[in-house]
């Protein structure tokens, strides 16, 4: 299991056992991306934590966003700069209920100040030093010189690969969170569609809300809505060579794709050319 998916296990059990039980509940991780709903003023705010490696969790950088509350979601927007070199899912937890003004307490991690245990790290980071000390005087000064001018060279490229991709992932994430909303719309016309050919009773004596949910046995819409925009938004962030894709009118049901890269063999090549 990926170290992500177990802090997010280790993380719903700590708050199932604490006063946090009733606030917060809807776990779903896709990859490296969390979704939770979180209970502030007397609503659920659907929030979504994406760490864009999660192979490199929790040494990742990371963006939240939430669909729900315009006013949380540019606070979210500041956790890249925040979590600029990652974090565990831990702390940015408790970072996202800070700003619901939320209490973190049973959350916060126990802290223990043991001298003897601070001595003794404080001792091996003098002989850590001391070790680090002999084996660079021992280098020759050329190789130093060479690994420290490639170490800034890929720093430099890292960091601008980095920006790249940090500007892609929030253009796709606000993308997510428009498509969200436009579906919740969606729904809810939908909903009131049904509820309107629905009569108040029946042979059945089925109430409203039986009859309503007896027509949604035959399609979820909320459930293939999340895998179109899934799939979407994975097309989006890994895009293959040729290929162009977004969503029609903030809609997940209808794409717009281009293809512009085909094999020199086939006609259609030809044509594009």
């Amino acid at each position: 299991m990926p170290q992500l998916s177990r802090d997010v296990e280790a993380l719903k059990q700590r708050i199932a056992s604490s006063t946090l039980a009733t606030q917060i509940d809807g776990w779903d991780v896709d990859g490296g991306s969390v979704t939770v709903r979180v209970k502030a003023a007397k609503q659920f705010l659907t929030c979504t934590i994406f760490f864009m490696s999660d192979a490199d969790y929790p040494n990742s950088p990371l963006m939240a966003m939430c669909a729900d509350d315009d006013r949380l979601n540019s606070v979210l927007e500041g956790f890249s700069e925040h979590f600029e070199y990652g974090a565990p899912l831990l702390d940015v937890m408790i970072k996202l209920l800070e700003q619901l003004n939320i209490d973190t307490s049973a959350l916060e991690p126990q802290k223990t100040s043991e001298a003897g245990s601070e001595n003794d790290e404080d001792a091996a980071s003098e002989g850590n030093f001391s070790d680090t000390g002999q084996d660079m005087a021992e280098t020759d000064n050329q190789v130093l010189i060479f690994a420290y001018v490639f170490a800034v060279y890929n720093l430099v490229i890292s960091h601008h690969l980095l920006s790249l991709l940090q500007e892609l992932l929030e253009a796709v994430l606000k993308k997510v969170s428009t498509w969200d909303r436009a579906e919740k719309d969606v729904q809810a016309a939908e909903d009131d569609a049904l509820a309107a050919e629905t009569s108040p009773g029946t042979a059945q004596g089925l109430s409203m809300e039986e009859q309503l949910a007896q027509k949604r046995q035959i399609f979820a819409p909320q459930e293939a809505y999340k895998m179109l925009a899934r799939e979407l938004k994975d097309m989006m962030l890994e895009p293959s060579s040729g290929v162009t894709v977004d969503a029609i009118g903030n809609s997940v049901w209808h794409w717009d794709m281009k293809l512009t890269e085909f094999d020199s063999s086939t006609p259609i090549s030809q044509v594009t050319a």
